[in-house]
């Protein structure tokens, strides 16, 4: 199989598979909480559209689940989660969005636009490949650590 530098294509394809599989679970239950609050709550004072971008869905359940009284034994935990989301998630993007600009035998280099300010720029994300296993795990924490939110949350319901 073609090496590139240091890591097979194969292997770099389960890696960034693997990681695009995990987080559609993890934004699955953002969408499962965000279509929850605004249809249980039906309330448009935080927003008239649903919203659909990761930062829009993360803003929105930070003010819901801050807002209604009925979701404020779950506000701590949705935030710890919705920060785990934020942290976990420009690696995410780098691994999804990016394109592989270089290897090593240690290193994946991913190269992405992203728009700053109004204002195009490349950004490049330098990867340790030995902390893959490390992003992995913290990836598999936090779905199933969702999974189990969404459950809670669902047991809300009127």
């Amino acid at each position: 199989m073609e090496q590139l530098k240091g890591i097979e294509l194969t292997d770099l394809c389960r890696r960034v598979g693997t990681v695009t599989i995990i987080w559609a679970h993890i934004e699955r239950q953002l969408d499962n909480w965000r279509l929850f609050i605004f249809n249980v709550f039906k309330d448009d004072s935080i927003c008239k559209k649903v919203p659909f971008s990761l930062n829009q869905k993360i803003s929105f359940l930070r003010c819901g689940f801050h807002k209604f009284e009925e979701l404020s034994d779950l506000e701590s935990r949705a935030f710890d989660l919705l920060d785990r989301v934020n942290v976990i998630a420009d690696k995410r993007h780098a691994f999804v969005h990016g394109v592989v600009e270089s290897t090593s035998p240690d290193t994946l280099t991913f190269e992405r636009v992203r728009l700053e300010e109004g204002i195009q720029v490349i950004i490049k994300d330098e990867f340790d490949i030995d902390s893959y296993e490390t992003f992995l795990r913290e990836l598999l924490d936090l779905m199933g650590s969702s999974c189990i939110f969404s459950n809670d949350l669902l047991k809300k319901k009127h």
